[in-house]
């Protein structure tokens, strides 16, 4: 027999008595379950650099049925997503930390961290204002990002006080100049 034909009747065979090999492995794993739970873990750690690539070669095969699935997935086990997140969070604080900068960011301001990093590089992370080294009020990043609430444009970064200050005086140059002939008079 060619191996061919050797891998067709293997094929016949395992259709045929695909019911009874199914009812078999449920009835072994529920016997063994203790022992399959660590074999599995322990495949899993010695294969993780391959299970990686296997998941991300199936992930790119097609970005928007695994997008879609693993939302569903999210949506049917909320309890388990959050606390699959939690723990994530907790043991890499981190790439956390840099993931929230990101979001943070591009969700209020969007812009990239790494365009936030080049304007604080040109401020020398200092307050364009008070020239202050950062002390702004995000925990994410050093500095508040001052914008124009009309246009929306990126004015620079400034401290948590300045910041705060002109939004205050409602970002008008006027209320600002009349503020500061104020103070100079009371001297």
């Amino acid at each position: 027999m060619t191996p061919q034909q050797k891998q067709a009747q293997a094929k016949r065979y395992r259709e045929k008595h695909r019911e009874k090999r199914l009812r078999h492995s449920r009835e072994y794993y529920k016997k063994n379950r203790e022992s399959e739970l660590k074999r599995a873990a322990l495949y899993r750690k010695k294969n993780a650099e391959k299970i990686l690539q296997f998941a991300k070669k199936r992930y790119w095969s097609d970005p928007e049925k695994a997008r879609a699935k693993h939302n569903q997935w999210r949506a049917e086990n909320t309890q388990k997503a959050l606390s699959a997140t939690l723990r994530w969070r907790r043991m890499n604080p981190e790439s956390y930390r840099i993931s929230a900068r990101k979001s943070e960011l591009k969700r209020r301001h969007g812009i990239t961290l790494e365009e936030y990093d080049r304007m604080f590089q040109e401020q020398r992370g200092r307050c364009q204002i008070c020239k202050n080294k950062g002390a702004g009020t995000s925990k994410y990043y050093p500095l508040d990002i001052d914008h124009c609430h009309l246009t929306g444009k990126i004015r620079g970064l400034l401290c948590g006080l300045c910041n705060r200050g002109i939004g205050q005086l409602k970002d008008s140059p006027a209320i600002l100049r009349a503020a500061a002939a104020y103070l100079e008079k009371a001297r």
